[in-house]
Formats: C-alpha cells, sequence, structure tokens
C-alpha cells in the first residue's frame, strides 16, 4: 500500500453498512482514547443517575402508613439516600445482617433491593467494559483525497524511456508485494501487519480440476478432463475493493479462465546453432508466430522465424559461481488476442478462439531432479547415466497454456434495460467496446471511473504479467537448490497455476487501492485522468477504503444512542421528584409519599434528631433542607456513648414546632 496515504479524519458514511449503521467517526488513536474514556464516564454518570430513579420508584412504592419495623424505616433511609449502586447495595447487606437475629427474616425482607442492586452493578459495569466494544467499528478508513489522485498510464515516449522505466519498475514490485502476500497472508495464514492492509483479505474465487481441455485438436497434454478452471465470481467495488458508495454506484467485475498443459510433440525444436563462434543448443517452440519478439531479431537460422519462443543452452559456458544461488527455472509468458492480432503471437488454430485471449507459460529447467517427476507439466523421467539418481526434465520446454475471459456487471441496473453484464470476453475485447466510458451499462461517471480503475488493474494483472514478474517464478524453486532440485508433486502445475491466479486476485486489489494514493515513488503526471478533470474520477478519489491500524473508528449511532438514552437518564433523575410532587401537590394523591420522601432524608432525619433532643428551632421540615432560626446555635452534646451513641441539649425555652411551606404557605402539619 502506498506510504502517500492520508486518513480522512472526521465523519464519514461507510456505505457496506448502510447510511445509518455505517455513519463513522474517524480519529487518531490518541482521540479515539480520549472520546472511549468520555464515554466511560458519562455511562457511569447515567448508571448513577439510572440508580437513583429506581430508588425514588422503590421508596415511593414501599412507602406505607401502617407500622413498620426499624428494619424497613432503614431500608427506606438508605434509599432515600442513595449515593451509588454499590454503597447502597453494601448498606443494605450490612442492615439486613445487623437484623438477621430479631425474627423479622430481614435477609428474606432485603434479597430483592440486594438482587435489584447487584443487577445494576452489573449492567452499568458491563456497559461501561464494554461501550467501546460496541462503538468501535474495525479498522477500516477512509482515504483523504490526494492531489495525485488517479489511473496510472504507460509512457510510450522514446523521450520519457527513464519515466516508463519508474512506472513498469512500480507494476513489476506491485506483483512481487502481491506474490508475498499470498505467500505469507493466505498460504501460511501469518499474523503479519501487511496482512490486514486489504478490504477483504482472500477474495472468494475457485477453482475446479479435471475439466474438458479449452482447446482443440488433442494439444492439451494429460487425459481429456485434466484441465483446470478458476472464476473470481463477482467481485464488487465496494465490498471486495473498498470503493466506498451507495448501491447505486456499485461495479461488479469478473474474471474466468482455464490451464492446461500442452503437448510439446510435434512443437518443439531442438537443434545446434552458432553464436560468436560458439556452437550452443537452441530449443524453440512453435505454437504460432511471435510478433513482438521475432526469431530474425536474436540472429537466429531462417527456420524459426515463425517461433513463438526459443532458449539458448549456454550453461557450459556459465562459470561454477555463476550457478551458485541461481535459480535453475527459467520462464517466458506471451498472449495472443482475438483482436489486437499485432500484439504477442499469433495462436495456432487449435489454441485461437473469437472471444478469449490465450497466454502461453514457458518454462525451461537447467538443473537435474533427485527423483522421477510424474507432472503433467514439469515432467521429468530422463535419466542419462543410470549410476546416477539424476533425472532429467522429458522436454527442453515445458508449455502451460491459460484461456483468460473478463465481464463487467451493474448490479443496480434500472428497470428499464435489459442487460446487466457484458458478455465474457477477452480483455482486447473489452478495451474496444469500453464498457465503461460508452454508456451502455453504467449510470453514472462514479461507476464508470470505478470500471475503468478495475480493468486498468486488471490489464497489469494478466496470466503474463504476473508469470513475468514472479521472483522467485515458480513455487517450485523452493525445492532447488544450485541446480538441484527434489522431486515435485504430481499436481505442481495446479499448485503453481493457483498461486498465480491467487496473486492475480490480490494484485487487483492492490493496484485499485493505489490509484487513491498514487503508487509509492511515482509522481502526479504519471496519473490519468486527474480528479480535477474527471467527476467520476473526483468522487473516487474521495471514496477509497483501506485497513489502517493507528486510527480509531467510531459508529455515529452508537454513540448517539448512549448519549441519547444517557441524557434521557439523567434528565429523568434531575426532573424526577419535581414532576411527582407536583403531580401529587395537583391531584391531591400520594401527598404521604412525598412527604415520606422529605422526612426519610439525611438533612430531615438530623432535623428530628435534633429536635428529640431538644436542640434548636427549626422550620422546613417538609422541604429539603431544614434550617433553624436566625443567629441560632447548636448546644454541643452532653451525652456520650461509645456502644449507644446520642444526644442530649438544654431546652431553648421555647415550644417546638416544625414549619412547612409545602403547597405555597406556611402552616403547621401533623405527618403522622
Amino acid at each position: 500500500m502506498s506510504s502517500n496515504a492520508t486518513i480522512y479524519v472526521g465523519v464519514w458514511t461507510n456505505w457496506t453498512k448502510g447510511a445509518i449503521s455505517g455513519s463513522t467517526l474517524t480519529l487518531p488513536v490518541r482521540d479515539g482514547a480520549i472520546l472511549i474514556a468520555l464515554l466511560a464516564l458519562f455511562i457511569q454518570l447515567s448508571g448513577t443517575q439510572s440508580w437513583s430513579i429506581l430508588c425514588f420508584i422503590a421508596h415511593q412504592i414501599r412507602t406505607s402508613k401502617e407500622a413498620k419495623d426499624g428494619l424497613y424505616h432503614q431500608q427506606q433511609a438508605t434509599l432515600r439516600n442513595n449515593s451509588s449502586d454499590v454503597a447502597t447495595v453494601w448498606r443494605l447487606a450490612r442492615i439486613g445482617f445487623a437484623w438477621r437475629s430479631h425474627g423479622i427474616r430481614s435477609t428474606r425482607k432485603s434479597l430483592v433491593l440486594i438482587a435489584t442492586g447487584l443487577f445494576h452493578v452489573l449492567a452499568f459495569g458491563a456497559a461501561g467494559l464494554l461501550s467501546s466494544h460496541f462503538i468501535t467499528v474495525g479498522n477500516e478508513v477512509l482515504l483523504a483525497q490526494n492531489p495525485a489522485c488517479g489511473a496510472l498510464f504507460r509512457l510510450i515516449s522514446t523521450e520519457s524511456t527513464n519515466q516508463a522505466a519508474e512506472v513498469e519498475a512500480y507494476l513489476k514490485n506491485s506483483v512481487q508485494t502481491s506474490q508475498q502476500y499470498v505467500q505469507h497472508c493466505v498460504a501460511e495464514q501469518a499474523a503479519l501487519p501487511q496482512c490486514n492492509r486489504l478490504i477483504r483479505p482472500r477474495l472468494n474465487w475457485t477453482s475446479i480440476s479435471n475439466v474438458p481441455c479449452p482447446f482443440t485438436g488433442g494439444i492439451c497434454l494429460g487425459p481429456v478432463n485434466s484441465s483446470l478452471y478458476f472464476d473470481s465470481g463477482l467481485i464488487d467495488s465496494r465490498e471486495d475493493l473498498g470503493v466506498n458508495g451507495d448501491d447505486a454506484n456499485r461495479v461488479q467485475y469478473r474474471k474466468t479462465a482455464t490451464c492446461s498443459p500442452l503437448t510439446t510433440d510435434g512443437h518443439i525444436l531442438v537443434t545446434n546453432s552458432t553464436f560468436a563462434n560458439n556452437t550452443v543448443g537452441l530449443a524453440a517452440a512453435f505454437y504460432g508466430p511471435n510478433n513482438e519478439l521475432p526469431a530474425t531479431e536474436a540472429g537466429a537460422a531462417d527456420s524459426l522465424q515463425n517461433a513463438t519462443y526459443f532458449t539458448v543452452d549456454i550453461s557450459k559456458y556459465k562459470a561454477v559461481y555463476d550457478l551458485i544461488g541461481s535459480s535453475a527455472y527459467s520462464i517466458y509468458a506471451t498472449s495472443s488476442f482475438p483482436l489486437a492480432k499485432s500484439a504477442g503471437f499469433t495462436a495456432i488454430p487449435e489454441l485461437s478462439s473469437p472471444n478469449r485471449s490465450v497466454t502461453l507459460v514457458f518454462e525451461v529447467f537447467s538443473g537435474s531432479y533427485i527423483g522421477p517427476n510424474d507432472d503433467l507439466w514439469l515432467a521429468a523421467h530422463v535419466k542419462p547415466d543410470p549410476s546416477l539418481n539424476l533425472f532429467f526434465p522429458d522436454s527442453r520446454i515445458n508449455v502451460l497454456a491459460c484461456t483468460e475471459q473478463h465481464q463487467f456487471c451493474n448490479p443496480n441496473l434500472s428497470s428499464n434495460r435489459t442487460q446487466q453484464c457484458t458478455p465474457l470476453q477477452s480483455i482486447d475485447q473489452v478495451t474496444l467496446q469500453d464498457p465503461a466510458r460508452n454508456g451502455s451499462l453504467f449510470d453514472n461517471d462514479y461507476q464508470k471511473a470505478i470500471a475503468q480503475i478495475i480493468f486498468r488493474a486488471t490489464m497489469t494483472s494478466s496470466w503474463e504479467f504476473v508469470a513475468r514478474a514472479l521472483d522467485p517464478l515458480l513455487l517450485a524453486d523452493n525445492l532447488a537448490n544450485n541446480g538441484l532440485s527434489e522431486p515435485l508433486p504430481n499436481n505442481q502445475w495446479i499448485l503453481e497455476a493457483e498461486n498465480w491466479f491467487a496473486i492475480m486476485m490480490v494484485n487487483i486489489q492492490q493496484l485499485v487501492a493505489d490509484t487513491a494514493t498514487s503508487a509509492p515513488s511515482i509522481d502526479p503526471q504519471y496519473t490519468q485522468p486527474q480528479a480535477n478533470t474527471d467527476s467520476g474520477m473526483d468522487q473516487y478519489c474521495r471514496n477509497q477504503i483501506i485497513h489502517q491500524d493507528n486510527f480509531s473508528n467510531f459508529s455515529v449511532l452508537g454513540i448517539t444512542v448512549i448519549f441519547f438514552f444517557g441524557g434521557i437518564i439523567i434528565c429523568t433523575s434531575l426532573l424526577l421528584e419535581t414532576v411527582v410532587s407536583f403531580l401529587q401537590i395537583r391531584f391531591k394523591r400520594g401527598l404521604y409519599r412525598q412527604v415520606r420522601w422529605q422526612l426519610d432524608s439525611t438533612l430531615q432525619w438530623q432535623r428530628m434528631a435534633f429536635e428529640g433532643a431538644d436542640m434548636g428551632t427549626w422550620s422546613g421540615g417538609a422541604e429539603e433542607v431544614p434550617v433553624t432560626e436566625k443567629g441560632e446555635k447548636l448546644a454541643s452534646a452532653t451525652d456520650l456513648d461509645e456502644w449507644h451513641c446520642s444526644i442530649r441539649g438544654e431546652l431553648p425555652g421555647k415550644s417546638m414546632h416544625v414549619n412547612s411551606s409545602v403547597g405555597g404557605g406556611v402552616s403547621k402539619r401533623n405527618f403522622f
């Protein structure tokens, strides 16, 4: 992934999850930790206020004019003067324990209150601990628009050789990066940081063995049904490639391929040729003339004019140190296209097809095996020296052929159209018909830009491009060293083809994401078209999603739910007593419950204790805060007992009465 990536910080919509659930807030990790801490504190505050509501309800329900035991009154006072759910539960447990020997079934009477408190503690404790889990939504982040965003293109001007080489080097490096991803993250399933960079760790492509040969004339090697079929399935631009957009802005792409080793009988010529006064062995394969590398340009004989590929054996002229550490395998790939006749090679009739491209992968092994190979493509049974347990390839050149077809689909086709997908066709047919730009399939510029980006990524993720760019070239290289190899599995060619196809799929994903960030080490002039000249590309450049671990994502819906319901709880707690008191007075119902709520408060219990000790002249007996007369001071306690604490005071010389302002006036009230 490009190091040029800048992450968008703020609120955005991840359309994979929908317009509401997908609303996402992205923050740096430090800011995200602060937000999580604030939410945890808010949930704790909401829990405290929620417990106050429950205590108020329980107190009001339990209030009775009947005579009750001391346990009841202490429980009521505890509910009235609750501080937190934990403290209240602990106080209720201690009260129940203290009354256990008084024959009033204190444990059973306390059980419901304690159980309710414990449930509340666990519920809000879990909510606080799990809040980050509920509101965080993975590590999918949106890329901020990059000035260099755009599709890469190859420069062919002779004056820009260095620039073209730079682009080609990047494309080759992209394939090798995809190769490493497949090796470590798919095959080995290693938990490496780079294994988490793609939106979809592995595209759901399939391979089916033992399918019919895709060619005619019996050119496939082996049994009739021994070919290998690949199908990428419909790759969705949003779900699989991370191109963000609603349902109306999705594009789907599909790639199919069929591979089979080819017979070399009648298609391989082995001869000698003279180069620089030296005689060397030469082998050539004939499956159609190569238009890009004619044999005459290499100085070969006229008999090789129509060769598709040829190789020269110069191993005996190499020094020993040239062989140490070097690969014994050589790979060359070239393609044939139905319409682009001048590109690649012109396939013989047995290989040609009107709607698919064909890629030939030529393999040459310049070493030996310590055992025979029964693999169809890399067969080795030649044992020139019976005394040595060394086996050489059955053919100087081995050939693997793979067809390739492509398809674009619009998953959101309007009802007045009948075409949803292009037919399966070769890459050059896709180019000439240009489904991304002709408007016959896609509805808007954004869809067309997405299709064009996928198309460009596909062009440089073909069999030919991948086979040439790999390092090492084959999985079989892992079994070889200094020209000597262990025997290969009987299905080695299938393993190689599946590895190539997996690399193609990863490379498409990687190139699409790199379009938004610009390729590493590539200047902005290498991108086309620029976002400021193409509305579809401009929209794409603001909607590419990647994986990034050093940012935190939060669900806006989750945060909203927490603050909404938490706010309701807090507001209810603050207003509940006032509203209930107003209704009780307004409708003259439950007035005794209102009075008991006031009297059970800590300050009212203190007032009544002082009044019982004949200390002070108090007013506000039904208010939240009772007060004495102006300037009045309370005498110190004269009776202290560490086993039965109490206070005694001198009579103030006045009659005791309690004033109340409930209902708007001051009056004497008998509460009992």
